[in-house]
């Protein structure tokens, strides 16, 4: 389990790299037409082009990284628990944390010299290194939650899952231009992508299987035909929900931040197929294991 987990984040690693690059080529195709063509920007027109098509599959298809991530950091939590309660020491917490800190002020400071730029305010400070910031939360989070991940890990899925589908659901409707109202703006500056609530199931879930490898394992292979399904169906529709959103918004463009319901659902069911295909042999193991050992 714990090898194939290392695969995944090498996995996860590369396909960051590629969720962040399809980005610049909507920036290229949108907002710098003019460099290239007589028009003005943003220009939509290349909607509906081959290269859009697969920039956006690039885009949505990839999203699985950030989930894959988190699980992952999630279950080596439970690795350096102690005691017969799963007691996870602060020392532990803290240790891993100062190591966060180093990259995450390195790059934070060269980017703003960079830009030459004070930060208007907190979520301009933390949005650009944003996974680093979520971190920090959910391993001061951790000593809470590590102890409820073996022995009532029913209530801590169910309690995470309501707290991360609601806050999603919000940023779903922001997306879609739903946010203009008294009461859905103030509690969307409450819920920044950084902060904890929007990826707290991942977590929850990496902790259960932590302290369930066993039991997790066999379930995952038990059904890994209908998950494998599920994800098929999930991954041909992103697209198909994307155009239907766009469209019923009337807006040319979403933006790349915008992933809908199915890339979610995709994400978690293609980590699950992994996962339960574990006889399968991944291309280029000894180089993802490594990839992933450099994290």
């Amino acid at each position: 389990m714990i090898k194939r987990l290392l695969i995944l984040n090498g996995i996860a690693t590369a396909s960051i790299a590629t969720y962040h690059a399809s980005a610049y080529g909507f920036s290229a195709m949108f907002e710098w037409t003019d460099r290239y063509l007589p028009v003005t920007v943003p220009n939509y027109d290349q909607i509906g082009s081959l290269a859009y098509y697969i920039l956006l599959g690039m885009r949505l298809l990839n999203s699985f990284g950030i989930p894959a991530f988190i699980i992952i950091a999630g279950f080596f939590l439970t690795v350096a628990t102690q005691g017969p309660n799963s007691e996870l020491k602060w020392s532990v917490v803290l240790g891993r944390i100062k190591i966060l800190l180093i990259p995450f002020f390195l790059w934070t400071t060269i980017r703003l010299g960079l830009i030459r730029q004070i930060p208007d305010s907190i979520d301009d400070l933390f949005r650009p290194y944003y996974f680093l910031v979520l971190l920090f939360q959910f391993y001061l989070l951790a000593p809470f939650i590590v102890p409820f991940g073996k022995e009532r890990w029913r209530l801590l899925l169910v309690v995470t899952a309501l707290i991360q589908v609601g806050a999603e659901a919000l940023f779903v409707a922001q997306s879609l231009g739903f946010e203009q109202t008294q009461i859905f703006q103030p509690v969307m500056d409450y819920l920044p992508i950084w902060f904890f609530p929007r990826r707290i199931l991942w977590l929850a879930i990496g902790i259960v299987i932590g302290f369930h490898k066993v039991e997790f394992t066999h379930w995952l292979e038990r059904n890994r035909i209908i998950i494998l399904i599920g994800a098929l169906i999930t991954g041909s529709l992103v697209l198909v929900e994307y155009q239907f959103l766009a469209l019923l918004t009337h807006q040319d463009w979403l933006g790349p931040s915008f992933r809908g319901i199915t890339s979610r659902i995709f994400g978690v069911l293609l980590i699950g197929c992994f996962l339960g295909f574990n006889i399968v042999r991944i291309p280029l193991s000894n180089q993802l294991y490594g990839l992933s050992d450099k994290t």
